[in-house]
């Protein structure tokens, strides 16, 4: 028989246990193989996301030269720009395999009169332009001089067909700019902005900034030898516009394309000769921004799956040792034979190389399905890539299995024939530990060392749940023993003689020690990624809810909040949002907080503070009610009594009024020195106005003090009440004291100055939460006329949804009172919905109002699930399912290893008095405690683990602007994954240990090892 022959008889009689190795060698083939897979699908995913949410403005390449001044001193003419294909050289031949063909144009400005008016704007020439217009009347340009206009410059300016311009080129400094005679042939429509790369039309007829003040018409469209032939416009500028083609540019090309783009711009910008030459494109970024992914997830994903490759590789290396204990006969034969040491080692290796090569082939197939799957279930259309980094790793991945053969190999090989024939137990007894176990446990726990004193930080720390579940597991491995036989011992004396035997039983067992260190790295990972993937999620919701500020955001193209509070009307759903930013104040939200209770995305947390503390209601010291009336004359009966002034009329009352947009202030007449004394003074209020404050005023060099009585306020003869709710001024230098018919007001002055007292309508300083940035004794905000407006933190809170991290929230009634709609807002509709949000912005495009742009939750949350950190974390869920496997493996390997020693030993039990039932008891039990305690340690150390590694590891492509940071441990989904784990891992244990006590019988006993 041959030599092959013989090995696949000795792999068919040992089937089970060459399964077993041959799995768990294809495990540690997929973890190296699949690494280089995915990390390589996951980016080409991330190019593809990105590329399809950049517009062709942002991705394509632009290049426009325009003349260069020469200096004053120097007597060389401008440098003129470059014809359009020699500007297109410029670009790296390199570069321009990625976009398509390239569009070619001249751009000038030109103004030419309409009337007793000036118009200006651009003309233009693009390569096959009119394809990308609709034309509406007459023909495309054929000749130099003739335009295309826009449908809407034909009616405004009149410009039909076959009508003449003079137009002269807008060229400051130059006392008779150039002009052409252009003739319009035709007139368009709907013009396609991502080939001209930008608006052609859209503002006919608007009116410049610019002095003087000119008549903007939209972009005239002509043929090249309008700007090359005849005299030369020297302020035309060159154009040369690439479009990129996204289905050539994969990981490589991108970053490729990226460095080239940003030497070619520094290069450009560096230059002091020749024309002046800008390149606009946003690739840069988009390479950057990949860039910075890649390096995150080229140390997650390895480190990820290193930590289960190294665990799979330690499980194969136990079944070795166990398998190759069973081999300890047969080379102990041979080496009696005379075959030696080489030749024993060589026996056990003609036999484990092939079982363990078998694995390699299924486990380069299975990373390369993972990878498949991946590819489809990421964005984009990625594909898997045999690459050089998978060679590498398969190459790799043999050396560590031969490498692993061998020193199994050669550890029976080199065992005397004594120690090869002798029948013991295998595990050490006692509390010795082994030179290697030593040097592991005093590693393991420098490592941890190490990490707890922050001496390690990066994602490299997503090692720390293995290193701390390996230096716990091995410290529970070599203490468990001894501590198992002592309890045994004691239990038996005492005369508990099942218990005692169960733990002897496991005391003595050699894959005791395995079985721990195992399933307390095991459940570590598998927690620990549980742990990673919940918080990230949780993390990157709370950004997405923060960033929104609501499920659907509209932005509206109008400031008229009255139009678009009409628009809302009583719909539960929608609400307006005032967001005001000025340029030395803090940001502001203006909002009804009932409605922002209800709409907004409030963390649980933060709702519940706010109304613990009755922050809302501070929020809502506005609701108190006007004093509100309406007339041409407001008159007040005052009183002095006990008033110390130099002199009549030292003393002089006042009123602030509001009246819808606007303040204002009106002197109602002196005090009397003594007794009553009714004054009068005209007001515009027919359409009624707000009595919002009382002031006193007093002359230079005089000192004021005592009260003022004011009662029977009238307003055309009608009666005002004055209402509650009175307060003193900012300046604190008079004090109200409400009385029956009136208010008295208690003063104290010192020369020449205005004190007051506000009406609770409209307070001083307006009331607002605040974040911690903006939190500041004197809060300052922009009111809504563009003016500042003082304001006071009721309520200091972490954030505010969809405000930045320096912000301030105001209530709208409240802000908006005695104040126009200024530029200085942008005026937002938060709805709870899309279907919510509809009807509104009907109602508004129905007034002429559109909506700007709308933001939804769901696309923000999408934009943080698509990078490379979260594709990367999202794999923890993988490796703690497939750690769990490989335990049970594990476990399956060292009963079929052992499963012969274990039924006899239980047969012998049997044999010695011991009830069959108890027995088989014993066979499930024994593991038990040690399956338990593992997974108990395991979970325990994966919390530890998680605790010491999320705060370093990388959860967002780019941190968002407002921190919402929160690695809370969540308790509930932990939990479940650990109690899973241990039912799994328990019964499976339970399943191996009551089959292996059913092949328990008498017979076992006569068996020799």
């Amino acid at each position: 028989m041959g030599e092959f022959a013989l090995v696949w008889a000795a792999l068919r009689y040992r089937k089970g246990q060459a399964a077993a190795l041959a799995v768990l060698a294809a495990l540690v083939t997929a973890c190296a193989v699949f690494a280089p897979l995915y990390d390589r699908v996951m980016l080409q995913s991330l190019v593809d996301v990105r590329l399809a949410h950049t517009t062709p403005l942002l991705s394509g390449v632009q290049l426009e030269a325009a003349q260069r001044e020469a200096a004053r001193w120097s007597t060389e003419k401008p440098a003129v720009p470059p014809e359009p294909t020699e500007l297109l050289d410029r670009v790296p031949p390199g570069a321009r395999a990625s976009y398509g063909p390239p569009v070619l144009g001249w751009t000038d400005t030109l103004t030419h009169r309409v009337g007793t008016e000036v118009s200006v704007g651009q003309l233009m020439w693009r390569t096959a332009a009119c394809e990308h217009v609709e034309i509406v009347d007459g023909r495309c340009p054929r000749a130099a001089g003739e335009i295309l206009v826009s449908a809407a410059d034909a009616d405004y300016f009149h410009l039909a067909v076959g009508r003449r311009v003079q137009a002269s080129e807008l060229s400051p400094g130059t006392e008779a700019p150039p002009g052409r005679h252009l003739t319009v042939v035709g007139a368009y429509s709907d013009p396609d902005a991502s080939w001209f790369v930008q608006d052609l039309t859209g503002f006919s007829g608007t009116t410049t900034e610019d002095v003087p003040v000119m008549k903007r018409h939209e972009a005239w469209l002509t043929v090249e030898q309008t700007f090359t032939s005849g005299r030369r416009l020297p302020v035309a500028t060159s154009y040369v516009g690439l479009r990129l083609r996204p289905e050539r540019v994969g990981v490589d090309e991108l970053l490729r394309l990226g460095d080239q783009l940003s030497a070619l711009r520094t290069s450009l910008a560096r230059s002091t000769s020749g024309p002046r030459v800008q390149l606009t494109t946003g690739l840069t970024d988009t390479a950057a921004d990949v860039r910075s992914q890649q390096h995150d997830a080229h140390v997650i994903v390895p480190l990820l799956m290193a930590q289960l490759g190294l665990l799979c590789l330690v499980v194969l290396w136990l079944a070795l040792v166990a398998v190759t204990d069973l081999r300890r006969n047969e080379v102990a034969v041979a080496r009696l034979r005379g075959r030696g040491v080489r030749g024993g080692g060589r026996l056990v290796l003609t036999e484990l190389l092939p079982a363990v090569g078998l694995g390699l082939v299924p486990g380069v197939a299975a990373a390369w399905a993972g990878g498949a799957l991946a590819a489809r279930l990421l964005p984009g259309d990625a594909g898997v890539e045999l690459r050089l980094p998978v060679l590498l790793a398969v190459a790799a991945v043999i050396a560590v299995l031969v490498l692993t053969i061998l020193l199994a190999a050669s550890r029976v090989g080199r065992m005397p024939v004594d120690a090869l024939l002798r029948r013991s137990s295998s595990a050490r007894r006692g509390w010795r530990v082994g030179a290697v176990d030593a040097v592991l446990v005093v590693a393991c726990g420098v490592v941890v060392v190490l990490f707890v004193g922050g001496g390690l930080d990066g994602p490299v720390a997503l090692v720390a749940p293995s290193i701390v579940a390996l230096f716990t597991g091995l410290l529970l491995a070599h203490l468990l023993t001894p501590l198992t036989a002592a309890w045994g011992r004691l239990l038996l004396r005492r005369g508990r003689a099942r218990t005692a035997v169960a733990l002897l039983e496991a005391g003595r067992s050699p894959a005791l020690r395995s079985t721990v260190t195992v399933l307390t790295v095991a459940a570590a990972l598998a927690v620990f990624s549980v742990d990673a993937v919940v918080v990230a999620d949780r993390n990157r919701t709370a950004a997405a809810e923060q960033e929104a500020g609501a499920p659907v955001v509209a932005l509206v193209a109008s400031h008229d909040l009255t139009a678009v509070e009409e628009a809302v009307g009583d719909r539960p759903g929608v609400m307006p949002v005032v967001r005001i930013q000025g340029t030395k104040t803090v940001p502001t939200l203006a909002v009804r907080p009932a409605d922002f209770r209800r709409i907004a995305l409030l963390p649980g947390d933060l709702a519940d503070d706010l109304a613990r503390t009755k922050a809302w209601a501070a929020l809502e010291a506005g609701a108190v009610a006007p004093v509100a009336f309406t007339g041409t004359a407001l008159s007040v009966t005052a009183t002095a009594p006990g008033l110390s002034e130099p002199g009549e009329g030292a003393v002089t009352l006042g009123a602030d009024l509001a009246s819808g947009s606007s303040r204002s202030h009106t002197e109602l007449g002196p005090v009397p020195r003594e007794g009553s004394r009714r004054l009068t003074a005209p007001v515009s209020c027919d359409d009624g106005c707000d009595l919002v404050g009382l002031t006193l005023s007093t002359t230079g060099g005089s000192r004021v003090t005592g009260s003022v009585t004011v009662q029977d306020v009238r307003s055309d003869g009608a009666p005002v009440a004055l209402g509650d709710a009175w307060s003193p001024g900012p300046d604190d230098r008079a004090t109200p004291h409400r009385i029956a018919d009136g208010l008295t007001l208690a003063v104290d002055t010192r020369g020449e100055e205005r004190v007051s007292v506000s009406q609770g309508w409209l307070p001083e300083e307006v009331p607002a939460l605040v974040t911690a940035p903006a939190a500041t004794p004197d809060l300052v905000l922009t009111g809504f006329n563009g003016r500042p407006q003082a304001g006071r933190a009721a309520a200091v809170v972490p954030r505010i949804p969809g405000a930045p991290d320096r912000a301030a929230l105001v209530d709208l009634d409240v802000f908006r009172r005695a104040a126009s709609s200024g530029s200085d807002l942008q005026v937002e509709l938060w709805a709870k919905d899309t279907a919510a949000l509809g009807p509104v912005v009907d109602a508004l495009e129905h007034d002429g109002i559109g909506v700007v742009s709308t933001t939804r939750l769901a696309e923000i949350r999408q934009r943080y699930d698509q990078s490379a950190p979260a594709w990367s974390v999202s794999l923890g869920l993988v490796v703690g399912l497939a750690a769990i496997g490989v335990a049970l493996i594990l476990l399956t390997v060292l009963a079929v290893s052992g499963w012969r020693r274990t039924a006899r030993d239980l047969s012998t039990l049997w044999l010695g008095g011991v009830r069959r039932r108890d027995v088989h008891r014993l066979g499930w039990t024994a593991q038990l405690p040690a399956v338990v305690l593992g997974v108990l340690a395991g979970g325990a150390c994966g919390l530890v683990g998680a605790a010491m590694s999320m705060p370093i590891v990388p959860l967002f492509a780019e941190a968002p602007g407002v921190d919402t940071l929160d690695l809370g441990t969540p308790w509930v989904p932990v939990t479940v994954v650990a109690a899973a784990v241990l039912a799994v891992v328990a019964a499976c244990s339970t399943g191996i240990g009551w089959t292996v006590a059913r092949r328990a019988s008498l017979e076992r006993v006569r068996e020799t090892a």
